[in-house]
């Protein structure tokens, strides 16, 4: 994914939530990303994240490489809808 790094924030562990992580993690494992380029932040626990990225709403995804700094905010859990977003479709 072209040493893209991504911080899924949520709030709390819903299973809302963790069909989002379950997907975001098939998701890197599909495209090759590692295993250490998807961290999940939950901002309930630990909100410092969360405020050095400005992040004000939950979930959002940031994602972060060389050339660009993009994030989503909202629901990840429909496969095809972060693919498009994400320009891997």
């Amino acid at each position: 994914m072209n040493g893209s790094k991504f911080k899924l924030f949520i709030y709390g562990r819903s299973s809302a939530n963790e069909k989002m992580i379950r997907n975001m993690r098939r998701i890197c494992r599909e495209k090759g990303c590692n295993a250490w380029d998807l961290a999940v932040i939950d901002v309930s626990v630990d909100p410092g994240p969360a405020a050095l990225e400005k992040v004000f709403v939950t979930p959002t995804l940031v994602e972060k490489n060389r050339w660009r700094k993009r994030r989503w905010v909202g629901d990840l859990s429909v496969r095809e809808r972060v693919l498009s977003g994400l320009d891997m479709s």
